[in-house]
């Protein structure tokens, strides 16, 4: 029983010969390929016509912003760590 066993799962398995094909491969649809596949774009992007959207134009357009002014400069920061670890002045 142990060796008919071994045997049929050491069988060796072949695929049964593909059926005759008219002569063209079939493409099956792939979803996968679906998504990531490139879109194609389209050559030239049609422009609106001229005049029209001059109030959309006006209404989201970026804003010019003011600048924020520079602010204080940084204080000096005088912690205990950093006096620990400044570098020596090795001239009097």
């Amino acid at each position: 029983m142990l060796l008919a066993f071994l045997r049929k799962v050491l069988e060796v398995e072949t695929l049964p010969p593909p059926p005759p094909d008219a002569g063209a491969p079939r493409v099956r649809w792939n979803l996968l390929r679906a998504l990531v596949a490139p879109e194609p774009l389209p050559e030239d992007p049609v422009a609106p016509p001229r005049g029209t959207g001059r109030i959309l134009r006006f209404l989201l357009a970026p804003e010019p912003l003011p600048e924020d002014p520079p602010g204080p400069a940084p204080e000096r920061r005088t912690h205990w760590i950093a006096w620990l670890f400044k570098p020596e002045k090795l001239d009097p």
